[in-house]
């Protein structure tokens, strides 16, 4: 599996930054950079093949630790095991799957947008 962090300038906000994983193999480039200092965004290619093992499949653990959100655009035949270790932690899952953009920096915003979204969703107000 492959990993990229983004590269992190100080946080405007006080604390630690929100810490984003991004299952996406199209996010593996050298210049990934998160909007703000606020997000620390981590994508990982997940397994490329059948004989490549994922830790948090296998062993219960990912290898990037500890994060606040998983956003998953996995697909092959790791993808739903993936899907199925995360849904037996606590972590939140977004599936962006059907996402159909190419470009990397598009794609980022995208799933970060979609991270998003699902933290703050328990917060809406009800109409």
């Amino acid at each position: 599996m492959l990993q990229r962090t983004t590269a992190l300038d100080a946080s405007p906000l006080p604390g630690r930054p929100l810490r984003v994983i991004i299952e996406d193999p199209a996010l593996i480039v050298d210049d990934l950079a998160a909007p703000t200092g606020a997000i620390e965004v981590t994508a990982c290619s997940g397994p490329r093949d059948e004989r490549e093992v994922c830790p948090l499949v296998m062993d219960g653990t990912c290898p990037l630790g500890p994060c606040d959100i998983v956003v998953s655009a996995l697909e092959g035949p790791w993808a739903p095991s993936v899907r199925a270790a995360w849904a037996q932690t606590s972590t939140p899952i977004v599936d962006a799957t059907d996402l159909a953009a190419t470009d990397p920096a598009q794609r980022l915003h995208h799933h970060i947008g979609a991270a998003l979204q699902r933290l703050w969703a328990p917060y809406r107000a009800v109409e």
